[in-house]
């Protein structure tokens, strides 16, 4: 599904991905990193903290 919505993006002519994923989901930043996804930043919110990942397209 990742896979599919990459190619989405770039067929819609985004130039790239940023999001926040949970710093405690071990499956999910293994995935991404599968992906090329990679850390640029972090934050704190709703008493949890964050990593936010991207990719260009």
């Amino acid at each position: 599904m990742l896979r599919y919505g990459i190619e989405e993006l770039r067929r819609r002519g985004c130039k790239g991905i940023h999001f926040l994923v949970n710093r405690h989901n071990v499956k999910a930043i293994r995935c991404y990193a599968v992906f090329g996804f990679r850390v640029v930043g972090e934050c704190h919110m709703y008493d949890q903290d964050f990593l936010c990942y991207e990719k260009e397209l």
